[in-house]
């Protein structure tokens, strides 16, 4: 008997006892005696994350819905709602005796440069005399290091709010089944807020969700403020949607062969929801007339797509994207393509106005390199030093590019911490060892919304709206859960 093989609830006492007649011949049978195996609490984590990701799906879906959270009273209340979540998670994790299995410590690399932005604007609170470049009045001037004192305190708020979502979906993603999870809300989270632009803009009059609309007449809003916001929103969820589609799977040793994916199974009716969900989110993203937008998401797409249509072999699969895809193009052109051509048109002349605003921004960076202004001083400070030949109709209180705004508002060094983390994460989903073969979505989905909000930052403010930085860090945390150590590059022997 090899007792190796056996379970361990199996193997509990051995008690050599001689056979009967055949004592004298020295053979020896064995009585094993089952026990039944010790309850585990593996359940109540299980159960927690479940909860917790749960409250993370909702972050998703309601966060857009207050005004893209850019207002003070939402930015207040995820802080409170994200640190009451967390403190229970862990307090709970503590209780079960679960506090030496996180997970969080494994991107702590990531976590501390990270932390290099909000312990920067919390040195700016601090009292530094007279640092005035003469770019502001002396009667504006402020003692301490940021120019706007409330403004920094409430946006250091935000910096740990996105921190704490970060934690805890390291935490709750720890399976592939989990991260899947996860996408379906994001994925329906935003083909809900389509559906909802759509029965604003179509059905009620082109109005907002809770008051009328400012801004942006005749083109797709939802409850988001901006369109350009709106549209990374909507990139990301039609980037997830991409991702999730299920191909047929293929040999994993031997000839390559294709398995065909069967019209009628579970898998062909998951693949056409996806579609549908995809095909309404490029509808409305071409509705919400931001160039840029749908630029930057069509191009993050290809870093999905692509890979899946190599791996597709089979014809069923291909077709069945290309067909939604294509079907969703020609549906949006003919309601949204005069009006967007308009746009595209004129691109040439908000090329200019762009251009004239970052020369400005640009010279305001080099008036304090190293310390900057405070963080969220910009519309503050810019409405001082705005001249010609930028367009004076207009107050610009946002850069239009969160690159600029972080060097104004924290100084070359620090405001670089952002982009150096970033780059670190590209790293590690690129080249990170995948925890499961079930990962690969996940991790696929984490790169590409990399790359849709690092392209749209350039020239938009998409990540400086609480909405979309949510989101932005619910999905950087959910691929990094799925991959570990950085793959060494191979060494060569000569």
């Amino acid at each position: 008997m090899d007792f190796k093989t056996l379970k361990p609830s199996q193997v509990v006492t051995e008690t050599p006892k001689e056979e009967g007649t055949n004592a004298g011949s020295g053979s020896l049978a064995f009585e094993v005696t089952y026990v039944k195996e010790r309850k585990t609490s593996s359940r109540r984590p299980s159960r927690l994350n479940s909860l917790t990701l749960a409250f993370l799906g909702l972050v998703v879906v309601l966060a857009p819905l207050p005004f893209e959270s850019h207002r003070p009273l939402p930015w207040t209340l995820w802080a409170v709602l994200v640190g009451v979540a967390t403190l229970i998670y862990f307090f709970a994790r503590l209780v079960q005796r679960e506090s030496g299995k996180t997970r969080w410590h494994k991107q702590a690399s990531v976590i501390l440069i990270a932390l290099i932005l909000p312990i920067g604007a919390l040195l700016q609170l601090l009292p530094a005399g007279d640092l005035n470049t003469g770019v502001v009045p002396p009667e504006l001037a402020s003692p301490y290091i940021t120019l706007n004192q409330a403004n920094s305190s409430i946006a250091i708020l935000r910096l740990f709010t996105y921190l704490g979502v970060f934690i805890l979906t390291l935490e709750v993603c720890t399976r592939p089944s989990r991260v899947k999870q996860l996408m379906h809300w994001i994925l329906f989270g935003a083909t809900a807020h389509a559906l909802l632009a759509m029965v604003l803009l179509r059905m009620l009059g082109d109005t907002g969700l809770f008051a009328e609309k400012a801004y942006y007449s005749g083109w797709a809003t939802g409850a988001f403020i901006n369109r350009n916001s709106f549209a990374t929103y909507l990139g990301i969820g039609l980037v997830c949607g991409i991702a999730l589609l299920q191909t047929p799977n293929t040999a994993t040793s031997g000839p390559r062969r294709s398995v065909t994916l069967d019209p009628l199974s579970s898998k062909a009716f998951y693949n056409l929801v996806c579609c549908l969900c995809i095909g309404l989110i490029l509808i409305v993203l071409l509705a919400s007339g931001s160039r840029m937008g749908l630029a930057a998401s069509l191009f993050a797409a290809l870093f999905v797509a692509l890979p899946m249509w190599r791996q597709a072999t089979s014809g069923f699969a291909q077709w069945t994207v290309t067909g939604f895809v294509l079907l969703a193009c020609l549906v949006a052109v003919v309601i949204f393509g005069n009006d967007f051509i308009d746009r595209v048109l004129i691109v040439d002349n908000d090329f200019g106005v762009r251009t004239n605003l970052y020369r400005q921004v640009y010279d305001l960076i080099w008036t304090r390199p190293l310390l900057g202004y405070g963080l969220d001083s910009f519309p503050l400070l810019y409405p001082l030093v705005h001249a010609a030949p930028v367009n004076s109709s207009f107050t610009y209180d946002l850069a239009h590019s969160t690159y600029l705004t972080l060097w104004v508002e924290m100084g070359l060094i620090v405001g670089s911490a952002p982009m150096v983390a970033l780059l670190l994460v590209a790293v590690k989903l690129c080249f990170g060892k995948r925890n499961a073969t079930g990962s690969v979505p996940g991790v696929r989905f984490a790169f590409a919304t990399l790359v849709l909000c690092a392209v749209h930052s350039t020239v938009d403010f998409s990540l400086e709206k609480e909405a979309n930085v949510l989101l932005f860090v619910i999905v950087m945390a959910l691929g990094l859960s799925q991959v570990g150590a950085v793959t060494p590059l191979p060494t060569r022997r000569d």
